[in-house]
């Protein structure tokens, strides 16, 4: 999610990335459905008590308050998500217009409530495809701030599409803590990581 907001502000220049805005546009506007649908997973399997995530001791974190506990925060966290991801495909209604049969597929895809992530999975795998290629071609014109946000922000992208094999939230049972990534995202890991993906999607 917070890839997801930093997406859409980053889209907000459209003087200077022009059609990439609206790559990074779809972009965020697939990891929140991406994300919604994950939250609403783990949800229901508290709920309807399924173990539908494989985790170990299920039965016994179902006996515990933390089960409670982390229930409130999911359904909290939800409704957020719902008021961020109608926030964008509004901005893609009067941004971009679903005139544009991209724009138009996408906003389909995101309001439809039955959607699986396997259906995301291509789409967000095209649009890093597309950001990178824009990266190629305009980024000796950009400004170096805009630039350095550019590149921070696919990245964020990338190791939350690769999130269960690049971004290694859970270490020895600990799960990683966010602030801590972003304080240690220093511009050689970014560096590295834009050569890598362009290795990738050349």
């Amino acid at each position: 999610m917070h890839t997801c907001r930093k997406l859409r502000n980053l889209a907000k220049q459209r003087d200077h990335l022009l059609e990439a805005s609206n790559n990074l546009m779809y972009s965020g506007l697939l990891l929140l459905k991406k994300g919604i649908i994950k939250n609403e997973l783990a949800i229901n399997s508290i709920k309807h008590k399924i173990n539908s995530l494989k985790i170990s001791s299920f039965e016994k974190f179902l006996e515990s308050e933390s089960s409670s506990k982390i229930l409130a925060e999911l359904l909290k966290d939800n409704k957020l998500y719902y008021t961020l991801l109608s926030h964008i495909q509004k901005k893609i209604l009067t941004e971009i217009g679903v005139e544009n049969q991209r724009a138009s597929l996408l906003y389909n895809l995101s309001i439809n409530t039955d959607l699986k992530i396997d259906l995301i999975t291509p789409e967000l795998s095209y649009e890093i495809s597309k950001l990178i290629q824009v990266l190629k071609s305009k980024e000796n014109g950009l400004p170096n701030e805009i630039k350095r946000e550019y590149y921070i922000g696919i990245c964020d992208l990338y190791l939350s599409f690769e999130s269960e094999t690049e971004f290694v939230f859970l270490k020895d049972g600990i799960p990683y803590d966010w602030n801590q990534f972003e304080n240690n995202f220093n511009m050689n890991f970014v560096n590295s990581t834009i050569q890598k993906l362009q290795q990738l999607y050349s």
